[in-house]
């Protein structure tokens, strides 16, 4: 089922009744229907916030934007960036963008972020962005980093068709590390995010919850890596010239 898709939380708790436990994605249920419905059968949660009565799986936000703003402000001294979050209300994106806003602060960087810059983590939304910003006559920040990988393709999509470079001009980085950020013309830095591990995680935490076998942490955080490529200003690590 698809985050977008009408009546999805209707549909999950009717597909509640009928299941022994749940893994479910951040926001396809209100934070009152899932305390109510996980009090009636486990339920783990990618991406969300761990609770008293449910069980989080998400990668390492903090550290996974630390060592990327850290790459960025230090590495390629840049002194303005600009974050465009996901949904508002989405714990993977408040938290990078507070890691983001910490590290900025320290380095003595301007950072821009809010409402103006909400990408809702689809490409469509983070080339809206651009282009309502170039539109308005808004100068850009030297980098902008993108929650995830799909605003980021959005953004450099929509500076592309405004003829505004690639690192060369504007910086941009994602965060997941989806097949298509490496296979770019211009090959996109991002934070590798264990995918695959993160559902295989989800799984065993709810087969114990079902098991009701002592859980360690109702969080789980599991790491992630900074990938270097071309989009942030670093060598293009598949050793292409650039004409």
């Amino acid at each position: 089922m698809s985050l977008t898709e009408p009546d999805l939380g209707g549909r999950t708790l009717a597909l509640a009744r009928k299941s022994d436990g749940l893994i479910l994605h951040d926001r396809v249920l209100a934070p009152g229907e899932l305390d109510r419905l996980s009090r009636q059968l486990p339920i783990v949660t990618l991406a969300g916030y761990a609770t008293p009565t449910t069980a989080n799986v998400h990668g390492d936000n903090r550290s996974g934007m630390r060592a990327l703003a850290r790459h960025l402000l230090r590495d390629h001294g840049y002194a303005t960036l600009a974050y465009v979050g996901g949904y508002a209300d989405s714990p993977d994106s408040i938290e990078r963008g507070e890691v983001l806003a910490d590290e900025a602060a320290q380095a003595g960087a301007d950072l821009e972020s809010g409402p103006e810059w909400q990408g809702h983590y689809v490409a469509s939304g983070g080339a809206q962005v651009i282009s309502r910003l170039l539109a308005a006559g808004r100068a850009l920040p030297r980098a902008i980093v993108c929650a995830n990988d799909q605003i980021a393709l959005g953004v450099m999509s929509a500076l592309h068709e405004h003829g505004i470079g690639v690192p060369g001009q504007v910086a941009v980085t994602g965060f997941d590390d989806i097949p298509m950020a490496h296979h770019l013309p211009i090959s996109l830095t991002t934070i590798r995010q264990p995918i695959r591990e993160m559902g295989t995680t989800a799984f065993d935490v709810l087969y114990s919850m079902l098991s009701r076998d002592p859980l360690p942490s109702r969080d789980i955080v599991l790491p992630v890596t900074l990938i270097r490529r071309e989009s942030c200003g670093c060598a293009d690590p598949r050793g292409r010239r650039r004409a």
